[in-house]
């Protein structure tokens, strides 16, 4: 028993100690107090802010045209930003979108520099928006550079001859350890959960191994024995 005890305690120590030097947590918890002159910029673009700015009415919004009776404003648009995933290190962007036309065939495209990536296949793009109605798509962005970043959402609206479309920007700042800053106030959970998977899962796999040994030294003993004379 004092040696499954003294198996337990090592890899749960080897994994608090990670746990402390773990740059992710590090990030997550440092002070994330902006530069001086930033604040403002900060407060009128805060990335993490969930709620879209859409209105709970649409009866009453009309659509905004050009001299030539182009639709400018056929989507209301909103990006809000996830917390990054201490798994794969993906930020989930997700887009709320309200149609305020009668859309047939609605595309969702991103644009962003290079150094970052966006996996948009966990959506299918070209579907139906009836005007009045809501709906959200995710993407999963993914950092391979520190750096700032303009992400860029256009959803368009394609018909015969013609193509109605809406945007909505955020900027996302990467850091060294390609870490979004400031931190997702939700991260550190998601980062404590992590530890506690892995320690569970270390736990286990060290019962089954401690189990298999003492059925391994059973059975070695008996084929180690001399046959009785």
């Amino acid at each position: 028993m004092k040696n499954l005890s003294l198996l337990l305690a090592i890899p749960i120590l080897l994994v608090l100690l990670n746990t402390v030097f773990d740059p992710s947590i590090v990030s997550a918890q440092k002070d994330d107090t902006p530069p001086d002159g930033a604040e403002e910029i900060l407060q009128d673009q805060n990335v993490y802010d969930n709620s879209p700015d859409i209105p709970e009415q649409m009866d009453s919004i009309d659509t905004t045209t050009d001299e030539n009776g182009k639709i400018l404003d056929p989507f209301f648009v909103d990006i809000s930003v996830g917390p990054q995933s201490p798994w794969n290190g993906k930020v989930p962007l997700t887009v709320t979108i309200r149609s305020k036309i009668d859309a047939s065939r609605t595309e969702v495209t991103w644009e962003y520099g290079y150094g970052v990536s966006i996996d948009d296949t966990k959506y299918k793009n070209f579907f139906p928006l009836p005007k009045d109605t809501e709906t959200t798509v995710t993407g999963y962005l993914k950092p391979a550079q520190s750096g700032p970043y303009t992400i860029t959402v256009n959803v368009t609206d394609w018909g015969y001859g013609r193509n109605y479309s809406s945007t909505d920007t955020v900027r996302i700042d990467i850091d060294e350890n390609l870490l979004v800053t400031p931190s997702h106030p939700n991260r550190v959970m998601l980062v404590i959960i992590r530890v506690i998977v892995l320690i569970l899962l270390a736990i286990v796999f060290l019962v089954i191994i401690y189990f298999l040994g003492k059925k391994f030294l059973t059975w070695l003993k008996i084929w180690l024995k001399p046959p009785q004379i």
